[in-house]
């Protein structure tokens, strides 16, 4: 989907499998010492079903029941002018609706997708960017402070 490079970050390939295994081990490894939560930087730049696939592999890992009861996920999809692809309007690039519903088909519970966070980037200047919420309250993250600053 996205290839090359991210103000010089290096591209990782999330349509391989063998990525996303490794990123799901990483991630599990990271839950065994005892962190609880994930921030995806700019995770609007990997494929939702990627995501989703990613996220099914920790759930599988981690026993396969759902994912911990203090788990959160806290994915950073900035809108901007790409609102409509990534939010207002239903597709495969959609990290609204459309996400959950990959997610749940990739075989996470009602549960497990409402540990999946989304961080709300029209807050506070554009707020509803769609013009009405189309994410439940619980699953928007509101950021207050850039941690890219």
């Amino acid at each position: 989907m996205n290839y090359g490079w991210l103000v010089g970050l290096a591209d990782l390939n999330t349509e391989s499998d063998y990525v996303r295994e490794r990123i799901a081990t990483y991630i599990v490894d990271l839950l065994s010492v005892g962190i609880s939560g994930i921030r995806i930087d700019a995770a609007k730049h990997m494929g939702p079903e990627n995501l989703a696939t990613i996220f099914f592999k920790i759930k599988t890992k981690l026993g396969g029941g759902d994912l911990p009861d203090d788990f959160i996920a806290y994915l950073e999809v900035i809108m901007g002018g790409e609102k409509d692809l990534l939010m207002c309007k239903e597709g495969d690039y959609n990290f609204g609706v459309s996400f959950e519903k990959k997610l749940s088909a990739a075989g996470m519970s009602d549960s497990d997708v409402q540990k999946i966070k989304l961080w709300s980037s029209d807050y506070p200047k554009e707020y509803p960017i769609c013009g009405q919420r189309l994410i439940p309250d619980h699953r928007e993250v509101i950021q207050v402070d850039c941690a890219d600053d």
